[in-house]
Parts: structure tokens; C-alpha cells; sequence
């Protein structure tokens, strides 16, 4: 007896067990156009920055501090550009898109003191210089804000800075001069009027030996003869 028997199974089943076939790709940009796309560029912040650097003025002097760059606007970068004007007292800083101005007679300090630092911390340079007369001088700082500078120019002094104590430190007084001594009369021993070291021939001076009293004559050759 034949032990194997042939089972038949439907075509149409053998079909449905295979995959169902993939769907198409979809075609990028690049496929459907033939254009490759150019990646948004961004403008960089140093860029954006640079458009809002502050000028000098033509008016500016810059033999006076401050002439340049600094940062009283607060952006955390040296774009405000201060200076003093030769037209009109005070200062002004430019900012590339406003200036701020403080008018009226500014005391500068002393030559060489001054600095455009930020003195309370709120992260905008201010005027600061040596001020006052000795043994008094001290730190004193105009203050830049939101809305511009300070009203009052000495409004603060930054405790503890030092930087004018070379100013309050007193100098040697000049050394006094040499007294010239007097001379003598040998007989009396007191002092003598001492004549001038030369005079106009013919005039005539007084002086003194001693208790007595006398008149010089000046000779021709400019000087006093004896009493």
C-alpha cells in the first residue's frame, strides 16, 4: 500500500500567505525638483551688534577723558562710544541708536583719575574720577542708568576704593632757606647792616656800626664804599 497521498492546496492560498507588497517611496524635495535646498543662514550676534556701534562726534575732544568705546548701555560689550564735546560742557555717549547726554559744567577731577567703570554693579560704566581738595579728595562717580546718566554728578562714591589716596597724602614742605649771618664790628661786636651787592654810582645808602649811624656812597664801580 502507497503510505504517502498528495494534498492539494488552492492556488489562491499560496497567494495570500506572501507579504503585502511595500508602498512606494516618496521622492525628496531634491528628487521632485532637482533643487537642493540652501540652509537658512543666521545672521551672527557679533554682526548684529557691530550695526549698533556708537560714533564720535566731529566735536569731540579728545584731549579729555573719556574719548571711546564703552559699555554704559548694559548690553556686556564696548559699543557706546562717550566723549566730551568742545561746543557745549558736559558728556555724551553714543550708542549707535541714541545718545545719552549729561548737560551742564561736568568736573573732569584730576588729570589721569578718571574711568569709565561700572561703579554700583548694575552692569553699566560710569563716570567715576578723583574730586575735592586735599586732604579730602575722593572717588566720586556720575552714574549711567536706563534712562541715561544721573542727575547729580557726584552722586556716588564707590566705598572702599583707594584710588585717590596719593592725592590726600601730604608733601615735604620746601626746605627753608639759609640764613646769610651778619656781619660784626670788631670793635663793638655788634651786627652791622650788610649794603646791597651793588647800586647806581652816586646814590647813596644808609647803615649802621655799632650804636653809629652813616650814610654809603656808591663809587664808580657799583659799589657802596665804608660807613
Amino acid at each position: 500500500m502507497n503510505m504517502f497521498k498528495w494534498i492539494v492546496i488552492p492556488a489562491f492560498a499560496v497567494a495570500a500567505c506572501k507579504d503585502p507588497p511595500s508602498p512606494p517611496e516618496q521622492a525628496s524635495e531634491s528628487t521632485r525638483t532637482g533643487h537642493v535646498p540652501t540652509p537658512t543662514a543666521v545672521e551672527p550676534r557679533e554682526a548684529a551688534s557691530a550695526e549698533r556701534r556708537g560714533k564720535a562726534s566731529p566735536n569731540a575732544d579728545s584731549t579729555k577723558f573719556p574719548f571711546g568705546y564703552y559699555d554704559v548701555s548694559g548690553r556686556g560689550a564696548a559699543l557706546d562710544f562717550c566723549q566730551v564735546l568742545r561746543d557745549r560742557p558736559g558728556i555724551e555717549c553714543d550708542t549707535g541708536e541714541r545718545v545719552i547726554r549729561w548737560d551742564g559744567i561736568l568736573d573732569l577731577g584730576y588729570a589721569g583719575t578718571g574711568q569709565m567703570s561700572d561703579a554700583n554693579g548694575d552692569g553699566r560704566g560710569d563716570f567715576c574720577r578723583c574730586v575735592g581738595d586735599a586732604p579730602s579728595v575722593r572717588f566720586s562717580c556720575l552714574l549711567a542708568s536706563s534712562d541715561g546718566f544721573a542727575k547729580e554728578q557726584f552722586g556716588f562714591d564707590p566705598p572702599g576704593r583707594r584710588d585717590c589716596d596719593a592725592l590726600n597724602t601730604p608733601k615735604d614742605p620746601p626746605p627753608a632757606p639759609t640764613p646769610v649771618p651778619a656781619t660784626r664790628d670788631p670793635q663793638t661786636a655788634q651786627p652791622t647792616s650788610q649794603p646791597p651787592s651793588s647800586c647806581t654810582p652816586g646814590n647813596t645808602s644808609s647803615c649802621s656800626c655799632g650804636a653809629a649811624r652813616g650814610q654809603m656812597l656808591c663809587d664808580a664801580r657799583g659799589r657802596f664804599g665804608p660807613c
